[in-house]
């Protein structure tokens, strides 16, 4: 996550724990920055060659609690223009995703992933850092 996606979750997301609350001291960020921002991490980590070793050498739970949950949340915030929480984009990406996604998605959720989904993942990945 870059600084404009950290900026848009704490100012629109951020609990208060003392002083005043975050939405009076982080300017807005616009729908374009949080893609722009979206784009430039996919484009930056995610469609690199180490990348793609780093999903075929990690355990699948890291995989399922990180990997499809965050390129579910990107495609969230490419067509939207702004961020939500990965279990919110892996369930707005089984409604909107062409269903041959949806058995990683779902597995991912159930944390229930396994060495079987590694090129289902990666080609995932792949499809996301187009998208950017």
């Amino acid at each position: 996550m870059c600084i404009r996606d950290s900026r848009y979750t704490v100012r629109e997301y951020g609990l208060t724990l003392f002083g005043p609350p975050p939405v009076t001291l982080i300017d807005p960020v616009s729908a374009d920055d949080v893609r722009a921002a979206t784009a430039g991490v996919l484009r930056s980590w995610w469609g690199t060659p180490e990348a793609e070793a780093y999903i075929r050498d990690a355990p699948p739970l890291a995989l399922a609690l990180y990997v499809v949950p965050t390129m579910c949340r990107a495609l969230y915030a490419l067509e939207h223009g702004r961020v939500i929480s990965k279990p919110a984009a892996c369930r707005w990406a089984l409604a909107t995703l062409d269903a041959r996604r949806y058995v990683l998605i779902e597995q991912s959720l159930a944390r229930q992933l396994d060495e079987s989904l590694t090129s289902e993942m990666i080609a995932f990945v792949q499809y996301v850092t187009t998208a950017a």
